[in-house]
C-alpha cells in the first residue's frame, strides 16, 4: 500500500481519473501553468489559457 499527497497554497487542483481525464471547474478567467506529477516519469507543465465563460482542453503525453 502507498500513499501521497501533496500540499499547495490555492484551490486548483484535480486528481486524474483511471481512464486518464480530468476537469478542473469553475477556474477565474486567466493563463495557468499546469503541471502533472507521475512516480516514475516525474513533472510536465503546460500552459492553458481560459476566457471568461469558456472551456478548454489541454491533453498531456508523458513518455516513459
Amino acid at each position: 500500500m502507498g500513499a501521497y499527497f501533496g500540499v499547495v497554497s490555492h484551490q486548483c487542483f484535480t486528481v486524474i481519473g483511471d481512464d486518464g481525464t480530468y476537469t478542473m471547474k469553475e477556474l477565474p478567467p486567466g493563463t495557468y501553468t499546469i503541471k502533472t506529477w507521475h512516480q516514475e516519469y516525474g513533472t510536465h507543465n503546460q500552459q492553458v489559457r481560459v476566457g471568461a465563460k469558456e472551456s478548454e482542453t489541454q491533453d498531456f503525453t508523458v513518455k516513459g
